[in-house]
C-alpha cells in the first residue's frame, strides 16, 4: 500500500533536468487519499527529502518512510516548477 498515499516513481532523464536535480529525488504519480492529498501535494511533485534523509530513489523512498515512527510528524521536501516547500505529514494507523 502507498505510504501517505503517495504513489512515485524515478525521474526520468528530462524531468531531472526539468526539476535541476543532478541525483536523487522521486517523481509522484499519483496522490491518493489520506495524509498527502490533505497537505495539497499534487502529482507531477518532486520528493526531494525525508526529515534530513536525501532521497536517492524509489527503494530508499520506501526504505525512509517505513522507518518513520507512528504519529511522529515527518518533514518533506516537495519540489514542484515553481520552487520548493517543506510539507510535515503524520503517519497514523
Amino acid at each position: 500500500s502507498a505510504i501517505f498515499g503517495l504513489v512515485v516513481s524515478e525521474l526520468t532523464p528530462a524531468q531531472r533536468r526539468a526539476f535541476n536535480l543532478s541525483s536523487g529525488g522521486v517523481i509522484i504519480d499519483d496522490v491518493l487519499d489520506g495524509p498527502a492529498k490533505n497537505a495539497g501535494i499534487l502529482p507531477g511533485e518532486v520528493i526531494v527529502m525525508i526529515r534530513n534523509h536525501r532521497v536517492l530513489g524509489v527503494a530508499d523512498f520506501q526504505d525512509q518512510l517505513n522507518k518513520l515512527p507512528q504519529n511522529v510528524p515527518a518533514a518533506l521536501l516537495v519540489q514542484d516548477s515553481s520552487g520548493s516547500r517543506w510539507i510535515t505529514l503524520r503517519l497514523t494507523n
